[in-house]
């Protein structure tokens, strides 16, 4: 088999993957940078021009958790089997869509004053702070025996490590602290923080 994984390191949907090949035992042939250009868009492997993205033999793989659970699968699985896929899969959804409107902030507020679009960025401020508020409320389906080891509990995590580094505005530990206390010690681990370029 000859597998090349493509990632850029800032980015939460990437970094899921890395965490998946470590956290996971597995070891792909070859992990390759990324190049993103100055519109966030990286087009030389995956035409959608999203990261991450997996050639194996030829073949392309896209999405991130397709992604992810091809490598899962081929790991020590990592990722519990859980009994509600459909809500495992979901949590991993929002957390996801948290990274997505934290991206979309970024994107929003890093342009030129002038063409600044308050509306998105009012959207996304509160999209991010709803979901943060929804996840505060459902902190037991982030709980499990192996610490963070769960779907959701993988997008939740590099969700909120990318909030941290680019929505820093948001105060997201002050609004739900038992999240806040689910994050710390996952965020503490060795495999989190080797994963972890935000904090370098």
């Amino acid at each position: 088999m000859n597998a090349t994984l493509f990632v850029h390191p800032l980015s939460p949907f990437a970094r899921k993957a890395m965490l998946i090949n470590r956290l996971a035992a597995l070891s792909i042939p070859e992990i390759r940078p990324e190049r993103v250009g100055d519109t966030g868009y990286a087009a030389d492997h995956n035409p959608l021009g999203k990261i991450p993205s997996l050639i194996v033999d030829g073949d392309l793989i896209v999405d991130s958790p397709n992604v992810c659970e091809w490598l899962d699968q081929r790991g020590k699985r990592w990722l519990a089997e859980e009994e509600d896929l459909i809500a495992a899969r979901s949590l991993h959804a929002i957390g996801d869509g948290l990274a997505t409107a934290v991206y979309n902030y970024r994107y929003e507020t890093v342009r030129d004053e002038s063409l600044h679009w308050p509306q998105m960025i009012q959207r996304n401020n509160k999209s991010i702070q709803l979901v943060v508020e929804f996840l505060e409320s459902r902190i037991e389906a982030l709980s499990g025996p192996i610490v963070g080891a769960s779907w959701g509990g993988l997008a939740v995590m590099t969700a909120l490590d990318y909030a941290d580094f680019r929505a820093s505005h948001i105060d997201w530990r002050a609004m739900a602290p038992k999240l806040a206390a689910w994050h710390a010690p996952i965020s503490a681990s060795n495999a989190f923080m080797e994963c972890n370029v935000y904090t370098l």
